[in-house]
């Protein structure tokens, strides 16, 4: 009896150690304050002359990577590339941004020396093929054995940091990451090992003539099964930038929110997730209808032809996940793409330039 009490006890505290071993890492929400870098070796062909004039106009672009795997990154069936494949991804990731001519890249599903990607810093890598020196990340999801999918073995995800991040032709200044409370319908248990959504608040420096011009970037990756949860970080959203209302400086908020735009017409039955259900989903609204700021698209020119605007799945696209809002008239539009038939990850980037 006394036998069997010490290997219970003996099990149970395995267990436990094991658990909290796996689970390691960010457990509240908050605010953190996310490095700053200037990334070594970068493609020095591509890096700015250091004798920069004024600048007149930028070229800014929101992109979920889905960690460099494309299509089915969040699968069941999902297996872990090699080493050759993620590396592969990460340069073309890069050569569009070359191609593009983007000056700034707001970037969500990063992968940050993670099993499931090669143990590759993703958003270093990127910043270093595509000339993007300047480089902000923010972790968002830390643990040491993410046990998912759950079979085979040798497809888990493993070990996993994991966030967002910022990279930029010109110098960044801050670096804040909010981290938002993950659902309350969730098991505990469960939310010890789930991702924290978050925004990344930075700026970014661009060389005028009378001096620095400040740009506001607010990037952020918002909770994609939970509407109750979604609708809340979206209000707290909303209220970090109204609050740049009273500042002098132009703001360019852009990202995966996970909510199609209030007037879809299509809201449920989505052939590659019928789960999802956006009906009455008020997280589009509370920020496209915030005074001082709109959005890329228009409504009326969404709805005359929303097909083109999709961007998710990238292979199939059925729905608008990804958005850049601006202040108005601070920043003026000057044209806008939505990349098509460009399966390098689940989403479509979604780039604009921006006259000062």
């Amino acid at each position: 009896m006394v036998v069997t009490l010490l290997v219970v006890a003996g099990l149970t505290i395995a267990t436990i150690t094991l658990f909290l071993w796996a689970s390691g890492g960010l457990k509240k929400p908050g605010i953190t304050e996310g490095k700053i870098e200037i990334i070594q070796n970068c493609n020095e062909a591509l890096e700015p002359n250091k004798n920069l004039k004024a600048v007149r106009s930028f070229r800014i672009l929101t992109w979920n990577l889905s960690f460099g795997f494309g299509v089915g990154s969040a699968s069941a069936a999902f297996q872990i590339p090699s080493r050759e494949s993620s590396i592969s991804k990460l340069k073309a990731i890069a050569e569009v941004l070359i191609e593009k001519k983007i000056d700034i890249a707001l970037l969500q599903e990063v992968d940050f020396n993670s099993d499931r990607s090669s143990r590759i810093d993703q958003l270093t890598e990127v910043g270093r093929l595509s000339g993007l020196k300047y480089c902000a990340q923010a972790l968002t999801w830390k643990a040491n054995y993410v046990a998912y999918p759950y079979w085979p073995p040798k497809s888990h995800f493993g070990f996993i940091r994991s966030g967002g991040g910022i990279l930029s032709r010109y110098p960044l200044s801050g670096n804040d990451v909010f981290l938002y409370p993950k659902p309350r319908e969730y098991s505990w248990f469960y939310n010890q090992f789930y991702l924290f959504r978050f925004t990344q608040i930075s700026s970014v420096l661009l060389p005028g003539k009378r001096g620095e011009k400040k740009i506001r970037l607010f990037n952020q990756h918002l909770e994609a099964f939970s509407k109750a949860n979604r609708q809340e970080q979206a209000q707290v959203l909303a209220g970090l930038m109204a609050s740049q209302r009273f500042k002098n400086d132009a703001l360019v908020a852009g990202g995966d929110f996970n909510a199609v735009p209030s007037y879809a017409t299509k809201k449920s039955s989505f052939a590659d997730d019928p789960r999802v259900d956006f009906a009455d989903d008020t997280t589009h609204s509370q920020i496209s209808t915030l005074a001082g700021f709109r959005e890329l698209i228009p409504e009326a020119q969404y709805r005359a032809d929303e097909k083109s605007y999709f961007t998710f799945p990238s292979d199939q696209p059925n729905r608008r996940l990804d958005y850049l809002f601006f202040s108005s008239p601070r920043l003026r539009l000057k044209q806008f793409e939505i990349i098509k038939d460009l399966p390098l990850s689940d989403h479509l980037p979604v780039w604009a330039e921006f006259e000062l």
